[in-house]
């Protein structure tokens, strides 16, 4: 795995590694393959506040405050999307639905400071 991918919300990241977020949208397409799953540094994101909402089973964002600006598991996405083609499913907000196939969860979380778009692991 050579580069990573950010996304908002603790939480959000979460629900993404255990199996309860299968959709990672985005206004761009991201080439199938592994990726870093890194959380931003962001506290009380919109899309955390989803995840938690959506999933109340996950723990609170200040329990996973050592989540934030850290790499914490890798995601395989398989393939690209639109909305319709995405069955209902409740995340898929599009543009571009990817797909995730297979998700692993660090043991712990690794601090490195992340960038937008898709951005090379130091």
């Amino acid at each position: 795995v050579t580069h990573a991918v950010t996304v908002q919300g603790p939480q959000q990241a979460l629900a993404m590694l255990r199996g309860l977020k299968l959709v990672e949208n985005r206004a761009w397409r991201i080439p199938p393959g592994w990726y870093a799953l890194h959380v931003g540094g962001q506290r009380g994101s919109e899309w955390g506040r989803k995840a938690g909402s959506r999933h109340p089973e996950l723990p609170s964002e200040e329990s996973l405050s050592h989540f934030h600006s850290s790499v914490v598991g890798l995601l395989l996405l398989s393939e690209q999307r639109s909305v319709a083609q995405c069955g209902g499913d409740h995340w898929a907000y599009g543009p571009v639905c990817h797909v995730v196939a297979q998700a692993i969860e660090l043991p712990t979380p690794v601090r490195v400071r992340g960038a937008p778009m898709l951005w090379l692991l130091p």
